[in-house]
């Protein structure tokens, strides 16, 4: 369904493009996995995935005509249900010069975690200023599953060099009325090529009042090309506060190669419905290079989830690291971690290390494991060590096709909730690159 969608929509496109048509580039990424919850104590199962990621752009003398899909699903095994399923691009962006506009299924522009099935439609009367609007149907953020909500509004943007603004509104509602008013502003500006600046804010006048929904500024540091300092402060109220990746970042690997799922895209632990949680992150890192080309890397990355309605629950991680790139010749990195975790109302030390190994100098074989224990006391006072280990293993069969292996290792089920003890992954991608003027060329 979803590549007969796509087809029709590069159809479309390539009809309404003119014939003087100078640069055609189509990339494709499929791909199908098989995941096996192993075994244990009773509990098994699995689920077999499939994941597109299409990109079709089409550049002409006028502008730039694309047409985008991303999207998965999941078949439960044995009920043969669907699961996971998420659509999160579908559609066509015309981009002229005087004219952006995008129909379909697409990310609100400007407008932070919205989506929207409908259209688009920006005019750039100069280059550094846009003025339009949105409206269509508003699907469901987290699952993308259609909903029966309507929504539009203005959206102005402002961008210059080492810099940009935007202010989105949004009028949405039922059929039976308007239930939702919010305004959005988002901001980054770029000082000397050495401060990156971030900030946004949301307000909203739907339910009790009008309260601030989000809220947060980052700042990006580089006094150096060895130092990066990174520091923020987020508010979100009730849309997302991160839980798992708090635990163990290698969670959130997993997934992604698990469902194909962007870097972007939320993760299943995400969502929350709670009051509002106050999120402070920070991270130092130190890498210097050294004579043979082996880069070294020290860090410092502490991160908290704050909630005000329920400040005993709220999660911390301070954790410091250090390893090396390119040992072997530049066919192994290595990463050691060690810090602490408060999760659940009790404090847990961290001890973890990651490798990559590339055997060949091809890069056709790739090799990537790891593990962390942590080791606390739990809420009924038993000290007990937690386990999580990953193996994985990617390879190259020709280019284009690649096969990945992967197996996962958890024992602490009470922290990730879906996760089981024993998780098996075995993954096939296939990658299509082709360019103007050359051969049909898959790229691994």
């Amino acid at each position: 369904m979803l590549r007969a969608l796509v087809l029709a929509l590069l159809l479309a496109a390539l009809l309404a493009a003119p014939a003087q048509a100078a640069d055609v580039r189509v990339t494709n990424r499929l791909g199908v996995g098989l995941v096996l919850d192993l075994p244990h104590h009773g509990r098994a199962g699995g689920e077999i995935l499939l994941s597109e990621r299409f990109r079709a752009r089409i550049r002409t003398e006028r502008g730039l005509i694309e047409v985008v899909a991303n999207g998965r699903t999941g078949l439960q095994m044995g009920t043969w249900t669907p699961n996971r399923t998420r659509i999160r691009e579908l559609g066509v962006r015309i981009d002229l010069d005087r004219v952006h506009l995008e129909i379909g299924r697409h990310a609100v522009i400007g407008g932070g975690w919205r989506l929207v099935d409908g259209v688009q439609a920006l005019a750039r009367p100069w280059k550094a200023f846009e003025v339009g609007g949105w409206l269509g149907l508003l699907p469901d953020p987290w699952t993308t599953a259609p909903a029966p909500r309507f929504g539009g509004g203005p959206i102005v943007r402002w961008r210059g060099r080492g810099w940009q603004a935007a202010v989105v509104a949004e009028i949405a509602g039922t059929a039976t009325g308007l239930d939702r008013l919010a305004l959005r502003g988002s901001g980054r500006v770029e000082i000397g090529k050495v401060v990156d600046l971030a900030a946004r804010a949301e307000i909203a006048n739907g339910g009790p009042g009008v309260r601030a929904e989000e809220l947060g500024v980052t700042a990006v540091i580089d006094p150096s090309p060895l130092v990066r300092v990174r520091a923020g402060w987020s508010m979100n109220g009730g849309r997302a506060y991160l839980q798992g990746v708090q635990r163990d970042p290698s969670l959130t690997r997993w997934w992604q190669r698990w469902t194909g799922a962007g870097p972007t895209d939320p993760v299943p632990w995400e969502q929350a419905t709670d009051a509002a949680t106050h999120g402070l992150h920070g991270r130092l890192t130190v890498a210097p290079q050294l004579f043979d080309g082996t880069l070294l890397r020290f860090g410092v990355n502490a991160r908290a989830g704050i909630r005000p309605s329920d400040l005993p629950n709220s999660t911390a991680r301070i954790a410091a690291e250090g390893g090396a790139q390119g040992l072997l010749g530049g066919r192994l990195d290595l990463v050691a971690t060690g810090g602490a975790l408060r999760w659940g109302r009790t404090w847990r030390g961290e001890l973890g290390v990651t490798g990559w190994l590339g055997p060949d100098n091809g890069g056709r074989l790739q090799i990537e494991a790891g593990a962390r224990v942590w080791l606390g006391r739990r809420p009924d006072g038993v000290v007990t060590p937690s386990v999580a280990a990953d193996l994985y293993v990617d390879w190259a069969i020709v280019r284009g096709l690649g096969l990945a292996v992967g197996y996962r290792l958890d024992n602490d089920l009470d922290t990730d909730r879906w996760n089981t003890v024993h998780t098996a992954l075995l993954r096939m991608t296939w990658r299509l690159d082709v360019k103007p003027g050359s051969p049909k060329r898959r790229t691994p």
